[in-house]
């Protein structure tokens, strides 16, 4: 993931800890794959369930990994509207120590 937008200037990691939203989010639609997928695939022997589920709960939670973390950045958005800055010595101020600058 890049460290600032390179059209606007902003800044995709904000403060330590700003992505934790998302860990909740993708926890969130990885339980209601999760569950949909235990009332459609009703057929599978139980003792092979708990591997079954297992796998498809890691694939699931990896798939949305980055889904997760563009959704919290939209969400994040919505709430709080990013403006950007009004000159380019503001662009340079605004990205994050990451970028060395």
């Amino acid at each position: 993931m890049n460290d600032h937008c390179s059209c606007c200037g902003l800044t995709f990691y904000p403060e330590g800890g700003y992505y934790l939203g998302s860990i909740y989010v993708n926890y969130g639609a990885t339980v209601a794959i999760l569950l949909i997928a235990f009332f459609v695939f009703r057929a599978i022997p139980e003792r092979y369930e708990l591997v079954f589920f297992s796998c498809l709960a890691a694939l699931v939670s990896f798939g949305l990994f980055r889904h997760s973390r563009s959704l919290w950045l939209t969400i994040d958005f919505s709430i709080n509207p990013w403006k950007p800055p009004e000159s380019s010595d503001d662009v340079a101020a605004t990205k994050s120590p990451m970028d060395g600058g």
